[in-house]
């Protein structure tokens, strides 16, 4: 294939990936971390050890994951770090390509029944985009004891 075959496949190619590109970082929440934050278990018990999912993207292939943490624990709240670095300078082009990641943080211990909150905080290292953005998950453990207090007895009085 000559050079002006591939250059036409090539534009072709860029005016399908162009609109679909679009869509998605409309899809994700713009440039921002479009966080997506899942507790795993979904509806964890004090006898479950959850997973916190963090979920992100950016637009274009100047932006890349600069570190990612995940704090100590605050009392009922679970503060995780991303920061993002954008190598984009005036004058230079940026890949038309979502830079997406999925980090997970593990507290490792079994939670009492209660109410906890995630705190994803974002920080960019940015020309275009400056600032920090705060994401946040509140979830419930519950206590699987109040699922016991029923006897097999008075389980089978209610079948009879």
């Amino acid at each position: 294939m000559s050079a002006p075959h591939i250059r036409s496949a090539m534009s072709r190619h860029r005016t399908v990936f162009m609109p679909f590109a679009a869509l998605v970082f409309l899809c994700i929440g713009g440039s921002a971390l479009g966080a997506g934050i899942q507790i795993i278990p979904a509806d964890p018990t004090d006898h479950d050890y959850i997973v916190i999912r963090i979920i992100g993207a950016r637009p274009d292939t100047c932006w890349r994951l600069g570190g990612f943490q995940c704090l100590p624990v605050e009392g009922n709240t679970f503060p995780v770090s991303v920061f993002w670095v954008d190598d984009w300078e005036p004058g230079l082009g940026c890949g038309d390509m979502i830079v997406d990641f999925v980090e997970h943080c593990c507290p490792g211990v079994l939670l009492p029944p209660g109410t906890y909150t995630v705190v994803v905080t974002e920080h960019n290292d940015s020309l275009r985009e400056t600032g920090t953005f705060v994401t946040t998950l509140e979830f419930t453990i519950d206590s699987v004891i109040g699922m016991r207090q029923a006897s097999w007895g008075a389980i089978k009085m209610i079948h009879r």
